[in-house]
């Protein structure tokens, strides 16, 4: 679940939105997109607009991305472990060593190369793990755009704007996030009939994603204050 809110705050910081690694990505084929030809065809208004952000939030909860986000996920979080039950060895070592070791002795300079080597490895794979979260969502964004383009041009549909259509609801806890949800909400007003969201989500056979994840926890930002403090305890 804690991989799925990641996800969901990843597409929420890209709100303009719209890894290479280990072959994890998932494409189209792995999405089921619908065939083209069961699109109906239908010249309904030269202008729409998509809930393009809803897309790509769908693309990334689905159960494709998903796996192999956790699987992703579990790989990097083996590796880092790893290196680090590595260097709390090696700082046991240092520490433990009769005669100590001193300081720029050659001991010392090997010992500390291999630390800060497996520390370097460490911080790596945590980059690597947060490009194929961003990765993830470059290519939902680019499979959305494909499927609204392909809609589009079979409804005659010449000008698609992209907006946050829910006006109302704020996820974000902080001003910083309800700001980028205020930027993401272009259009305020729109004909119902011109909303393409759904046409678009069935196209590519995902599912929008609930309002709120089950036994969804808040995220709140780091030293904002606004986490709920536990009660005290009386002596």
């Amino acid at each position: 679940m804690a991989s799925r809110h990641c996800a969901r705050t990843l597409v929420l910081a890209a709100a303009g939105v719209g890894v290479g690694l280990g072959g994890l990505l998932v494409g189209a084929s792995m999405l089921g997109l619908a065939p083209r030809a069961t699109i109906t065809a239908q010249a309904e208004s030269s202008m729409a607009v998509v809930d393009t952000l809803a897309v790509v939030e769908a693309i990334v909860l689905s159960t494709p991305y998903q796996t192999a986000r956790d699987a992703r996920s579990k790989a990097a979080g083996d590796v880092i472990t790893a290196l680090q039950v590595q260097m709390q060895e090696i700082e046991q070592r240092a520490q433990n060593a009769t005669p100590p070791i001193t300081q720029g002795s050659p001991e010392y300079d090997a010992m500390a190369k291999d630390y800060n080597d497996k520390r370097t490895a460490a911080n790596k794979e945590a980059q690597a793990l947060e490009d194929f979260q961003t990765n993830q969502i470059k290519e939902a964004y680019a499979l959305a755009v494909g499927a609204i383009n392909t809609l589009a041009e079979d409804r005659g549909i010449a000008f698609v704007m992209t907006s946050r259509l829910d006006t109302t609801k704020f996820r974000s806890m902080d001003s910083n996030g309800v700001g980028q949800e205020v930027l993401a909400r272009t259009v305020v007003r729109w004909p119902k009939a011109l909303d393409l969201t759904d046409d678009v989500l069935k196209a590519l056979s995902v599912t929008r994603a609930p309002e709120e994840l089950p036994n969804a926890e808040p995220v709140y930002p780091p030293n904002s204050g606004l986490a709920p403090q536990p009660a005290p305890t009386t002596p």
